[in-house]
């Protein structure tokens, strides 16, 4: 939809104009085990040290974070603080919702 077009073009401009180099990172948790097996086998903390030892070793200075997964987003976000941009996003508590960008 337009809405979310939007949406996600405003955190593109943010990633653009806040970090030197961004990184994107998707986890999906609530569906699609099959494409992403070993999401569901990690905590949150290792998701967490996951993403931040891949900037580290790269050299990214902050990430938007997708996921279908409520409090995975709020835990990831809670961590890493202004490093870590999330979308505005209508999410399930008990289900898929592929609404996150």
């Amino acid at each position: 939809p337009e809405f979310q077009r939007r949406g996600l073009e405003a955190k593109r401009n943010l990633l653009e104009t806040k970090y030197k180099r961004p990184l994107a990172v998707h986890v999906r948790l609530t569906d699609k085990v099959s494409e992403a097996p070993d999401n569901f086998g990690m905590s949150y903390q290792e998701l967490h040290t996951l993403i931040t030892s891949h900037m580290a070793r790269e050299g990214y200075d902050g990430f938007l974070f997708c996921t279908d997964a409520k409090d995975l987003k709020e835990f990831i976000a809670g961590q890493c603080g202004d490093k870590c941009v999330t979308y505005d996003s209508s999410l399930s508590d008990d289900g898929p919702a592929h609404k996150d960008g």
